[in-house]
């Protein structure tokens, strides 16, 4: 979801294009429905945008929020991501892992 929700600039015939913090953007290439709904949600918020992507069963074949627990983790990861960074999920999935 951070992938396809980063920045979103435009969609054109060639895909979604999206900003890095850096300055850089980049066009993700996907089924067309999945880059309409990505650009249509441009503007949620990290719950919102969760609850939406979990709810669509287009891109999943099921409702991924009857899976319990799962809607909440996957949001405070997005919203940890849109403020730290991926790197500070993955380490401290790392640091969860080594005291685990």
């Amino acid at each position: 979801m951070a992938f396809y929700s980063n920045d979103i600039q435009e969609l054109t015939d060639k895909g979604l294009v999206c900003k890095r913090a850096a300055g850089n953007t980049y066009t993700i290439n996907d089924d067309r429905f999945v880059l309409e709904f990505y650009y249509d949600h441009r503007n949620d918020d990290a719950k919102t945008l969760t609850h939406a992507v979990m709810k669509d069963e287009r891109m999943w074949g099921m409702d991924l929020t009857t899976v319990e627990g799962f809607e909440e983790a996957a949001a405070q990861a997005l919203q940890q991501i849109r403020d730290n960074g991926v790197l500070s999920v993955y380490a401290d999935a790392v640091k969860g892992e080594a005291n685990a």
